[in-house]
C-alpha cells in the first residue's frame, strides 16, 4: 500500500543541494543503493560520506540529492538530509530514497515541465545550492517518482 500524503520537506530542510555522481569516478555507488535499499526495507537509516569540494556553507538539515552526470544519462537517484556539515571537504548524509542507478529521474523530463523553466540543473561541482523558487516542486516531483520506482524510509512519507 502506498503513502497517501508526502510530507513537506519545505518547512523540515534548509536548503537544497545537489551532490554529483561520476561512475567513471565513483564505482561503488551501486553497491551503495543496494544496501540502502536493503535497510530501508528493515525501516533503517544508509548514513555516509560525500565529498563537496570547496562549499563550506553547507549545514545540517540541509535537503541533498545525489545526481548522476558523466554521461549521457543525467538524473537524480537519490536523496537525503545533511546530518553533519562539511569537514576536510566531505559532508555526512543520511539517504532517504533512492532508485536504480541506471533509471534515475531524468533532468531532461524535469526540464520540458514549465514548473521548472529557468532552474539550473547543471552544476559543476558537488554542494552547490539549487535556487529555492524551485525547490519544493522539486521535492514532488522526485517523490513522485520515487513511489513508482524507487525504494524509500517509511518516514518519508505520512498516511
Amino acid at each position: 500500500m502506498l503513502p497517501s500524503t508526502v510530507i513537506s520537506m519545505k518547512d523540515t530542510y534548509m536548503a537544497t543541494r545537489f551532490f554529483l555522481c561520476n561512475l567513471k569516478v565513483y564505482d561503488g555507488i551501486k553497491d551503495d543503493i543496494i544496501v540502502a535499499q536493503s535497510l530501508f526495507a528493515k525501516n533503517q537509516q544508509y548514513t555516509e560520506h560525500w565529498t563537496c569540494g570547496n562549499v563550506v556553507n553547507i549545514a545540517v538539515g540541509d535537503e541533498a540529492y545525489f545526481v548522476r552526470v558523466g554521461d549521457k544519462i543525467r538524473g537524480i537517484f537519490a536523496s537525503g538530509e545533511i546530518i553533519e556539515p562539511p569537514t576536510d571537504g566531505v559532508i555526512t548524509f543520511q539517504w532517504n530514497a533512492v532508485v536504480d542507478f541506471n533509471k534515475p529521474l531524468l533532468v531532461s523530463e524535469l526540464l520540458q515541465r514549465q514548473d521548472f523553466e529557468g532552474a539550473n540543473f547543471f552544476i559543476r561541482g558537488s554542494g552547490y545550492r539549487f535556487a529555492d523558487e524551485y525547490a519544493e516542486v522539486l521535492g514532488v516531483a522526485w517523490r513522485q517518482y520515487v513511489i513508482q520506482h524507487g525504494s524509500f524510509l517509511n518516514s518519508l512519507f505520512k498516511n
